[in-house]
């Protein structure tokens, strides 16, 4: 179905290039680019930046697929990502840092949703807590993990102190 809601776009996710190219590692699965089709609808009505960059897309592009291309983030990430928008949960996800990066892109395309829930499933994780470097990497800080509720214990766990909170917090935190 063309426009709208129903129309379909794609979500072109380009695999690791390193592994791909060493001659001495076999080609994994997750190191393929990755073409997911999404519908227009379930994007925006998730995510306000996909909403921008549809409508955007849509004012300039007139009858050519739409195609999002991602490259910050890796083909099972992005999978995670998808099962989110259509079924509200994630499963099947038993590594902190899959976790970590799945909540990063619930940052970048702002759904806090996604990083609620991916910070919650942190707890199920076997294996160390999460690291301040950890959550740092995944580009998260104190006020982004206290916005969203996050178990105090885990934080004191991964080693957040009233140091890395004066680190991450504005000024205008502070005022306000």
């Amino acid at each position: 179905v063309k426009g709208g809601a129903h129309q379909v776009c794609i979500l072109r996710v380009k695999g690791c290039r390193d592994a791909a190219e060493s001659p001495q590692k076999k080609r994994r699965q997750e190191d393929a680019d990755v073409e997911l089709h999404v519908l227009r609808g379930i994007l925006e009505e998730w995510s306000p930046v996909l909403r921008r960059q549809l409508e955007s897309w849509c004012a300039s592009a007139g009858g050519e697929d739409m195609v999002i291309n991602i490259n910050e983030f890796k083909p099972d990430v992005a999978e995670h990502f998808t099962r989110f928008l259509y079924k509200g949960n994630m499963r099947n996800v038993d590594s902190m840092q899959t976790l970590l990066e799945v909540a990063r892109m619930g940052k970048f395309y702002d759904i806090p949703e996604l990083q609620e829930l991916c910070i919650n499933l942190l707890h199920s994780v076997k294996g160390q807590p999460p690291s301040v470097k950890d959550f740092k990497r995944a580009d998260f800080n104190l006020e982004d993990l206290l916005r969203l509720g996050c178990d105090p214990m885990l934080l004191a766990a991964s080693g957040f102190s009233l140091e890395h909170f004066l680190e991450s917090v504005s000024v205008t935190a502070w005022i306000l």
